[in-house]
């Protein structure tokens, strides 16, 4: 076995047993320059792998559908929230020039979504979500993995290969996954909603809230990478994840400027263009993200688990 390099990931975690990594990296350095020569030259399989991203999880089509009040029933409803708080003062007040006025405000009527027995199914049927979510992850990581290191790119294949290596285990990453991401925000935006009230306390889990999910995902670019390269157990692969998140803050840093800067780019289209600000992210807004998150793992994975272990062919290196 090859000396092991002094770096801080070894101060945390032991070598992790290998599955399929590999000590090449072609494009090697791995610098901002570089990030646009491998994102425009491999645009198509990025937008093939986001179609992937996006079809593989189609329960969230069932949610659009759910939320868009197609199949909802119509109701009215009042415009204002203060309309309850009216309607009861004037049951003692009674009618009056002023009430007349302020019926005319707080009491107009619009036309709602009123939910029935098939949004309900639809809501339902979105919970699939976490059958496909830890699946679909793993295998287009690993379709970006290869992108990265320059290896050749199998989509369907690596979705095969994907599912049969990480049957049990990417579907309970996903669901993990899942509802720490949903426990997030919920506490973002509840602590929000209560920070409008002036409660310091409230302002102060908010700020809390947002370095937690700034942090996780820091740790989630190293997730699904991980878990298609190494046979690690999940606990270590959290455990790591959240390691790679100190290890590598500058590459992270990076990265997490790089996925707000895409956002904010199909957010700008939105509002010049609404119908291709809107397909977007079905075609590729979602796959520069996973590209660029793995593009800003991968490097950092390589050097401190893969290269002083394994020769290029993926084989061990002799002891020195």
């Amino acid at each position: 076995m090859a000396k092991e390099k002094f770096n801080l990931y070894n101060l945390f975690v032991n070598r992790t047993a290998k599955n399929d990594a590999t000590g090449n990296m072609k494009e090697s350095p791995k610098n901002i320059t570089n990030y646009f020569v491998m994102l425009w030259r491999n645009i198509s399989r990025i937008f093939n792998l986001n179609l992937v991203y996006v079809l593989g999880n189609f329960p969230i089509f069932f949610l659009l559908l759910a939320s868009s009040g197609i199949v909802a029933d119509r109701g009215v409803s009042p415009q204002s929230s203060m309309f309850g708080t009216f309607f009861g003062s004037l049951n003692y007040t009674g009618q009056n020039p002023v009430s007349a006025a302020l019926f005319a405000v707080h009491g107009v009527q619009v036309e709602v979504n009123v939910s029935n027995t098939w949004t309900y199914v639809l809501m339902g049927l979105t919970l699939l979500i976490f059958l496909t979510f830890g699946y679909i992850n793993a295998a287009v990581s690993l379709s970006m993995r290869n992108i990265v290191k320059s290896d050749p790119v199998y989509i369907i294949d690596g979705i095969k290969t994907t599912i049969k290596k990480n049957k049990f285990q990417a579907l309970f990453v996903g669901i993990l996954d899942l509802l720490i991401m949903g426990l997030i925000v919920y506490d973002i935006m509840f602590f929000y909603a209560n920070a409008n009230t002036g409660n310091f306390i409230f302002s102060v889990f908010l700020g809390i809230s947002i370095f937690v999910a700034v942090f996780y995902l820091f740790a989630r670019m190293y997730l699904y990478p991980m878990l298609v390269t190494f046979k690690i157990s999940t606990r270590k692969l959290f455990k790591n994840a959240i390691i790679f998140s100190i290890v590598g803050l500058k590459r992270n840093f990076l990265g997490f400027v790089a996925i707000v800067a895409v956002i904010l780019m199909n957010y700008a289209i939105l509002e010049l263009y609404m119908p291709i600000g809107i397909i977007l992210p079905f075609i590729l807004t979602l796959g520069i993200i996973e590209f660029t998150m793995t593009y800003a793992a991968w490097p950092k994975i390589h050097e401190v688990m893969v290269e002083p272990y394994y020769n290029d062919d993926g084989s061990e290196k002799s002891a020195e």
